[in-house]
């Protein structure tokens, strides 16, 4: 399985406005984009109405794909849409399926946790060159932490 994790059409917002946001704003406010999610032919894609704040819609995948247990199931419920994308691991394998489409597809958890990892850890470098001085922001730094292992002190 090939799992493809892009993004495309991010609203930049403001420098103040991110520079100054607290933790909600990242959640729920700031930074909208396309997120292009695709596992081979299953598309999972959001964008328009559906488009999730880019920098929570990361950091949350990379987490969920870091901690999903053996036999568990769980969602990512975009904060700002009904869209819900669900994952559920049977030992090393993770099925995917959507709220918003039909398709489905399953792909191993490692391929899963180094493609979430990646495209957070793309998503981080990519906002730290436009937004420089994001990293001291206090209300951004839980969603920069470039492994869930390693928590920023």
């Amino acid at each position: 399985m090939t799992i493809t994790l892009d993004y495309s059409d991010l609203q930049f917002d403001d420098d103040r406005a991110v520079l100054l946001a607290d933790e909600n704003d990242f959640h729920y406010e700031l930074l909208f984009a396309r997120i292009v999610f695709r596992v081979d032919a299953a598309d999972f894609t959001l964008e328009g109405d559906e488009a999730p704040p880019l920098l929570d819609f990361s950091f949350a995948l990379r987490t969920l794909a870091a901690s999903l247990a053996d036999g568990e199931s769980d969602s990512y419920k975009s904060p700002t849409a009904w869209a819900r994308i669900t994952f559920t691991r049977s030992g090393e394998q993770v099925a995917i399926s959507a709220s918003f489409t039909e398709a489905t597809a399953t792909v191993g958890l490692t391929e899963l946790q180094d493609a979430t990892a990646t495209f957070h850890a793309r998503v981080i470098q990519d906002l730290l060159i436009r937004y420089p001085a994001l990293g001291e922001n206090p209300g951004a730094q839980k969603f920069l932490v470039p492994d869930p292992a390693q928590p920023l002190e």
